[in-house]
């Protein structure tokens, strides 16, 4: 998205959170994540992507 120059790609909440898991499953999740905000949304040149810490755990979502 970002090579392409189609979308903007931005992140917010507490981006300091450390997150122990699988570097590559979290990236699939955050590739799929951000696919699908332009796919069910292509005419928003924004896709946010927001963390933040809920019950011990980080939570991503669309923001």
């Amino acid at each position: 998205m970002r090579r392409e120059g189609t979308h903007r790609l931005t992140l917010s909440g507490e981006t300091h959170l450390r997150v122990y898991a699988d570097e590559q499953k979290i990236e699939q999740v955050l590739v799929n994540l951000a696919t699908n905000a332009v796919k069910y949304a292509p005419s928003s040149p924004d896709v946010r992507i927001f963390v933040q810490q809920q019950d011990g755990v980080a939570r991503i979502s669309e923001g």
